[in-house]
């Protein structure tokens, strides 16, 4: 059982890895200039701001609006962050089971 929850953890961890390592490929900047995030009302001639979130995990974008005023925000998506809490989680869960495992065949057998 500690076994398959332990190859459950490392699909979610690549998972979510693939998608970070997809978003900081070559700069977070890049991936917002050339990744298609322009949301409505922003400036196609500026190049937008970039910054690593720590949550949601991965790259957030600003972009300047046209005409000026407020930048837009846009911020990723929460579907890395969930892989790896899914990942953490399964793992506690796994080293849980595996240490109880364990233990129990340790324990001599009492007779009551």
């Amino acid at each position: 059982m500690a076994s398959v929850l332990f190859a459950a953890s490392l699909v979610f961890l690549f998972s979510a890895g693939l998608s970070l390592v997809g978003q900081v490929h070559d700069t977070p900047t890049v991936y917002c200039a050339t990744s298609g995030l322009y949301p409505r009302g922003a400036d196609l001639e500026s190049v937008p701001g970039a910054r690593v979130a720590a949550l949601p995990l991965g790259v957030e974008c600003t972009f300047q609006r046209e005409g000026g005023g407020a930048p837009i925000l846009v911020e990723p998506s929460w579907d890395a962050t969930f892989n790896v809490g899914w990942s953490i989680a399964l793992i506690v869960l796994g080293t849980i089971i595996l240490l109880v495992g364990l233990r129990r065949r340790r324990l001599p057998a009492t007779n009551t």
